[in-house]
């Protein structure tokens, strides 16, 4: 073991004095802020929430720096039964520590007191500022924009570097997968865990997205949209919603990273009461955002699939505690695509026969012409909607649970709005209650893009904002998303009235299918591959190749067994329902519980 020296006036000084040591002699990096204190920063004008696992910003952004790069390397080594080195180490393989340099750090080393910067202007609306800060380095000038004061003079010395000293310094860091598989004769056998990891995702997401990113995630669904409708019926090739999730695989997230839509659907109805099946063979909710996540569950099983058959996946196998579990590639993101805000608290809008003004008769810019924004008092609420209505009406009130007698009495059947399920899949994650058995952590949306019906305070809140205070049982966490707006919809893709029909697809999936929306059933009257019977068939058939324990229970377990058997995602939803309730945002509206008592086969 090698031995490095430190001195300073206090214990904290020498010990840094001796770690920026042992950094410079073994991996040739000076101690910089890096990426693990960008990913800390939050978004101007966002309210500051504690986010578990975060660590108080005391100490200069230097110090924080080393306490979590050298904390983070032993919290896992602990948790990965010591399978990582803590001491720092000569390997083939990249360190732990980040392999780039802050551009602002490496000129004030080349021109020690010879810069300064100005703030030229700041333009954008409020969500998406953009700063312009003019640097001077001696008689040379240079200019820098970004989302944040830090990442225009960011920009604005990588141009200087560039021009200045020949350095070229990358935008972010690039990770690389420890092994990506692409023959069953490479895969990788699995690396092995004594248990879980420290929560993962308990942060704010990165902050250097734009609304570029925004439109190129529109461009993405339109696209393949564009090339699914060929193949639907005529009255199916226009949508009055459209969403999907867009995967992000390698390279930087804002610029070269390989962007593929993983799932499609269009949709703003529900099945009627008088349909809801017992066997699990309709879609309740055909919503557009809720048919996407749904599709994505049954993308996720297929790529688990091919990870455990030894070929290229998102996903890599570990082994946790002796048993077979995948993990996410860290090189991979999805994002949320919504062509308008979702329903519910995110869309707080009524028509009015009078335009919303501020100052002196304008138009907001807030709502626009014909909005006006619901009574304050509702802000944050639960709602619901309701079977053969559009729009949704507060949960308050309603009973928690609804009866079959109920229904078949005349009661109009409920189902959650889409930005309660939202701010749902941000703290439970979009896998779901039966892939968190096999999943080694949550999954969530790294972004959040919507075009249309778009005012940033109601869909922060809806999405995000509720969860001030809130805590979560590890792994879980409350993922806060980046919120961008994208370009308006081409006129070509809209339709003129809501449909009583909707599509999804998901990629691996085949062709979209058309769900009719009133009967949650396929249009030939066949159950939709979303349906629960289908999920949960697609469970039985991804858990049976890796020898769990689901199969051997059919036929005798029923769908709300298999659902339960996922212990740490029930005591996660039960927590985040509970808070809900306890926060005064109303109790979420649960279907008959018979429709989820049906018996699960084999596939």
């Amino acid at each position: 073991a090698r031995e490095f020296p430190g001195a300073g006036r206090t214990k904290q000084q020498a010990k840094r004095d001796a770690a920026e040591l042992a950094l410079h002699t073994l991996f040739h990096e000076e101690l910089l802020p890096g990426p693990y204190i960008t990913r800390m920063k939050k978004v101007v004008g966002e309210p500051e929430l504690p986010v578990p696992g975060h660590r108080a910003q005391s100490a200069p952004p230097a110090q924080v720096a080393l306490d979590d790069v050298m904390g983070q390397k032993r919290e896992h080594a602990a948790a990965f039964g010591n399978q990582m080195d803590v001491a720092p180490v000569a390997k083939k393989h990249k360190p732990v520590l980040p392999t780039h340099s802050s551009p602002l750090y490496v000129l004030n080393q080349k021109h020690k007191g010879d810069l300064s910067f100005d703030l030229l202007d700041t333009s954008g609306p409020n969500h998406a500022r953009i700063f312009r800060f003019r640097l001077k380095v001696g008689d040379a000038e240079f200019i820098g924009e970004g989302p944040s004061k830090q990442l225009s003079k960011a920009n604005a010395a990588r141009k200087a570097l560039k021009e200045l000293d020949d350095t070229e310094l990358s935008e972010e860091p690039v990770i690389e997968p420890e092994s990506m598989p692409t023959h069953p004769q490479t895969a990788n056998a699995g690396r092995q865990y004594a248990a879980f990891p420290p929560t993962v995702n308990c942060r704010d997401p990165p902050h250097s997205h734009n609304d570029l990113l925004a439109n190129r995630f529109q461009t993405c669904c339109l696209q393949k949209f564009k090339e699914l409708r060929e193949s639907l019926p005529d009255g199916q090739r226009q949508f009055k919603v459209l969403a999907g999730i867009v995967q992000l695989r390698g390279g930087s997230v804002a610029t070269d990273a390989s962007a593929t839509v993983v799932s499609l659907a269009t949709g703003t109805k529900c099945v009627h009461g008088d349909n809801l099946q017992l066997d699990g063979t309709a879609v309740n909710d055909c919503h557009a955002e809720v048919l996407a996540r749904r599709a994505f569950c049954m993308y996720v099983h297929d790529q688990i699939r091919k990870t455990a058959s030894g070929y290229d996946s998102v996903f890599e196998r570990i082994v946790v505690n002796g048993r077979d579990m995948f993990a996410l590639n860290p090189v991979v993101s999805f994002h949320l695509f919504i062509s308008s805000a979702p329903c519910g608290d995110a869309r707080v809008f009524v028509a009015s026969a009078a335009e919303a003004t501020s100052g002196a008769g304008a138009p907001s810019p807030a709502t626009g012409p014909g909005l006006t924004q619901a009574p304050r008092a509702a802000h944050g609420k639960l709602r619901h909607k309701l079977e053969a209505g559009e729009g949704t009406v507060l949960s308050e009130g309603a009973p928690p649970i609804q009866t079959l007698d109920g229904l078949a009495s005349g009661e109009r059947l409920r189902t959650m709005s889409c930005s309660d399920k939202v701010i749902r899949w941000n703290s439970l994650g979009i896998q779901g209650a039966l892939l968190s058995r096999i999943l080694f952590s949550p999954v969530y949306f790294e972004t959040l893009t919507v075009a249309d019906i778009y005012e940033y305070d109601h869909l922060y809140r809806a999405v995000f904002g509720r969860l001030a205070g809130m805590s979560l049982p590890k792994p879980f966490c409350f993922q806060r998303p980046f919120i961008a707006q994208s370009e308006a919809i081409p006129s070509e893709f809209l339709a003129g009235k809501a449909s009583n029909f909707a599509m999804s697809w998901f990629a691996a999936g085949g062709a979209p299918e058309v769900i009719n929306c009133a009967t949650g059933k396929r249009m030939d009257d066949l159950p939709s591959q979303l349906c629960k019977r289908n999920l949960a068939a697609a469970f039985v058939k991804t858990s049976g190749m890796m020898g769990l324990n689901a199969t051997n229970q059919l036929p005798s377990i029923t769908y709300s067994q298999m659902k339960s058997q996922s212990m740490r995602y029930q005591e996660c939803k039960n927590a985040f329902l509970t808070q809900l309730s306890a926060k005064g945002f109303g109790s979420w509206s649960h279907k008959p519980i018979e429709q989820e008592q049906f018996k699960v086969f084999s596939p």
